[in-house]
């Protein structure tokens, strides 16, 4: 990634298969004052395998809506494991080598805005080192990490998805990646804890990150939210408190999202019709159809029509 153009999805390791599904690839998109929109969607393979790269001198923010990863800022030997849904910040003066390995299934969706200078975001690297929290698992004050809330996570479901094909369409890109990259800054810059989302243990973090495993797994026939405790080892009030804190959302609210976001990736990809899809992640064909309504603002049928294959 030497340029603001260039992103972390241009990296094509061996063993990585980074071809994005044809709705999400889209060109970086130059807004004022140098600022790039990039978006992409990372086709992982079923291995984990590493992608060096480099980040560029100024700020990037986003937020990874699907996918894990590690990442090694300065090439360190501790990684920074990034999960979604995620809202992430890394910043330098000059830019500095990094290495990620993809976690092999899931792809790896995300929606940043490269900043070419701190001056640019309006902020410097000491709001940075101010931001930084000492529960952040990170080795550098210069990246932060937070879960995404709704309101992040709808709008950059919105960049990817963008309901104007006219000209008026890049109008609409840029004013929803200057308020995308507004409400980062402030989410990760100016966010203080509170009392309800103070820090969980080391344990309670993997036995969380556990039951979302769970879920994701079998997100056809899910188990009750008293078994998925039992199963991580936590109540169901931990639970519950631990996923909002991980994932800025109650454990049934994630899986809602992961279910659309899967049926989605099945839809674009062709590789199921609508009732097919509907059933692999658990839902009623009528059920599922009016939630994708809701959560995408088209019917599942559009994608089959857009995506033909």
């Amino acid at each position: 990634m030497a340029s603001d153009s260039e992103a972390l999805e241009q990296v094509e390791p061996d063993g990585v298969s980074c071809a994005p599904t044809p709705d999400l690839l889209m060109h970086p998109l130059s807004l004022p004052r140098g600022i790039t929109l990039l978006r992409h969607c990372l086709q992982p393979g079923t291995e984990a395998a590493p992608m060096d790269g480099s980040l560029p001198p100024g700020i990037r923010v986003g937020v990874m809506l699907s996918g894990s990863l590690d990442m090694y800022p300065r090439n360190r030997a501790r990684p920074v494991t990034l999960s979604s849904p995620l809202l992430y910040l890394a910043a330098s003066t000059e830019g500095y080598p990094t290495r990620y390995v993809l976690h092999p299934g899931e792809p790896i969706t995300y929606v940043s805005i490269q900043f070419s200078c701190l001056k640019t975001a309006g902020i410097n690297m000491e709001d940075l080192a101010e931001a930084r929290s000492p529960h952040d698992d990170d080795p550098l004050p210069r990246v932060l990490l937070r879960p995404a809330d709704r309101t992040l996570c709808s709008l950059a479901r919105q960049l990817l998805n963008c309901p104007l094909n006219s000209a008026s369409g890049s109008l609409y890109e840029t004013a929803k990646a200057l308020e995308f990259a507004a409400l980062a800054i402030e989410g990760l810059v100016c966010r203080k804890d509170t009392a309800d989302t103070a820090a969980l243990s080391a344990l309670d973090v993997t036995r969380v990150q556990k039951a979302c495993a769970i879920l994701v797994e079998h997100m056809q026939a899910p188990p009750s939210l008293p078994e998925l405790a039992r199963q991580s080892g936590l109540n169901v009030r931990k639970l519950t408190r631990g996923f909002r804190r991980l994932y800025g959302d109650s454990p049934y609210a994630y899986l809602k999202r992961r279910r659309l976001e899967r049926a989605y990736q099945l839809l674009a990809a062709g590789e199921m019709n609508v009732s097919q899809t509907a059933f692999s992640v658990g839902y009623t064909l009528p059920h599922f159809c009016s939630l994708f309504q809701k959560h995408y603002g088209h019917p599942p049928g559009q994608i089959r029509r857009t995506h033909p294959f």
